[in-house]
């Protein structure tokens, strides 16, 4: 079983414990999955609802990835961005764990508004490997100054941006602090508005990097199914490049 799953599957007992009323006011306060969360309900209830669907989108996008042996003996890092209880940053462990690469992780990031959801990120995640290198960083992504993003050039760094719109600031102080082999990757639901911010942050990086540093891997939408529902699958929208710097 994947540390996620194993994870959700805990949580999913513990919500199934609750009454109506209590699952209903928890869902209510997600606001779609939009709000900054606040209590261990909203954090329980989140990934209770929303936790597969951020598996599904971001192990398509990543299935995109044709080169990923080249991580294999290598140290890799992480930087989540809106990361909320770490979801992004567990699923690519799962995903490259499955792949049975040898390599290690030397740094994960980070960045989240809630303070509760990044004190379970960091929780969660030391749950499923051992490592102390992690920054927290409680801040929304328009705040993070370019200092906090650098990278380090012998790692290959994954920047991870999962249901997260509010990019229209980062990519300049990503270009500013990246260095090396790095894998952008980002999904969202597939809907006009969301697109278009998703359009506007790849064509930061075509429009300001050359073709050997900017490298698109995929860009598409895709139907996903949805086992607890296959008459409503999920709608994904991606966006996976690789920067050279």
């Amino acid at each position: 079983m994947s540390c996620f799953d194993r994870i959700r599957n805990n949580i999913v007992t513990n919500v199934n414990s609750w009454d109506d009323n209590r699952k209903e006011t928890a869902y209510k306060t997600l606001n779609g999955g939009e709000a900054i969360l606040k209590n261990q309900d909203e954090l329980d209830r989140y990934v209770f609802a929303f936790g597969k669907m951020h598996q599904a989108k971001l192990n398509c996008a990543l299935n995109a990835i044709d080169d990923l042996n080249e991580i294999s003996k290598k140290e890799i890092s992480i930087i989540d961005y809106g990361c909320g209880q770490g979801i992004g940053s567990i699923v690519l462990i799962d995903y490259l764990n499955a792949l049975s690469l040898d390599f290690s992780i030397s740094n994960i990031k980070l960045i989240e508004p809630s303070g509760i959801a990044l004190y379970m990120a960091k929780e969660y995640i030391q749950s499923c490997l051992n490592i102390d290198n992690m920054e927290l960083i409680n801040s929304g992504l328009n705040e993070v100054k370019a200092d906090s993003l650098k990278t380090n050039d012998k790692d290959i760094t994954f920047h991870i941006f999962s249901n997260i719109l509010d990019i229209k600031l980062i990519y300049e102080n990503m270009i500013k602090s990246t260095t090396g082999v790095n894998y952008v990757v980002c999904v969202s639901p597939d809907y006009w508005s969301g697109n278009q911010k998703l359009d506007e942050f790849i064509g930061y990086f075509r429009d300001n990097l050359s073709d050997k540093k900017f490298i698109i891997i995929s860009e598409r939408g895709a139907t996903i199914d949805n086992p607890s529902n296959p008459d409503k699958p999920w709608k994904n929208y991606e966006k996976v490049f690789k920067l050279a710097i």
